[in-house]
């Protein structure tokens, strides 16, 4: 039975690992760029530790007892009711006033989708915001980096809302009739150092024991 100190212990697995990848990387607040090699090492490393947490998520969801959501309300700035969107019928609402532009926070998917690599993306945009400079050639921004090391801090230190999240999204597959969620073996754990390889090898064992009664009707 998996207990409350384990999913603890990987908590802060994760969270030594990720500032030690940090740190290799070079990611201070004093520099603002690091080589394309340390670059793509703390991404490779970042996803790897994502995807424990993840696991970890989904302990945690299945000692919570949720509903699925309800469905979601209409945008409260719907275009066929002006009048929800906190303007009245007698006003026209401006249509070409400029918004101010400010940086996304990188968003932590709970069930990322197969064959898209949003860091990919990230870095072509942030590569052609900073032009092809000879002096930085071979180096690539670390605000991409710095955003998603923040992010996933902030998920490693409140793991409650990602789990129940993650409870609603189970509830609303198992009430679907849905297959019950496939964990398949990590693979390179041996990059992670022995206490968090463990725990990331045994990972897709407790997720099965966790959610063993899927398709019990009673």
């Amino acid at each position: 039975m998996i207990t409350q100190g384990f999913i603890e212990t990987g908590l802060n697995a994760i969270r030594d690992a990720l500032v030690a990848a940090a740190d290799r990387a070079g990611l201070t607040l004093a520099e603002k760029h690091v080589t394309r090699h340390a670059a793509r090492r703390f991404r490779s490393t970042v996803r790897q530790l994502e995807n424990i947490l993840r696991r970890l998520i989904v302990l945690l969801a299945a000692q919570l007892d949720l509903a699925p959501a309800p469905p979601r309300a209409p945008h409260r700035n719907d275009p066929l009711n002006p009048a929800k969107a906190g303007t009245s019928l007698g006003q026209v609402q401006p249509q070409d006033t400029p918004r101010p532009k400010t940086p996304r926070p990188y968003h932590f998917a709970l069930t990322p989708k197969a064959g898209f690599d949003p860091d990919k993306l990230i870095a072509l945009r942030e590569r052609q915001k900073a032009g092809l400079a000879q002096s930085y050639r071979n180096c690539t921004g670390i605000r991409p980096l710095l955003n998603r090391f923040q992010t996933l801090m902030r998920h490693l230190d409140r793991p409650e809302r990602l789990a129940r999240r993650m409870a609603r999204h189970l509830a609303r597959l198992r009430a679907a009739g849905a297959m019950r969620p496939i964990c398949p073996p990590p693979q390179h754990t041996h990059r992670l150092g022995h206490e968090l390889g463990v725990i990331a090898d045994y990972l897709p064992f407790a997720i099965g024991d966790a959610l063993a009664g899927w398709y019990d009707t009673s």
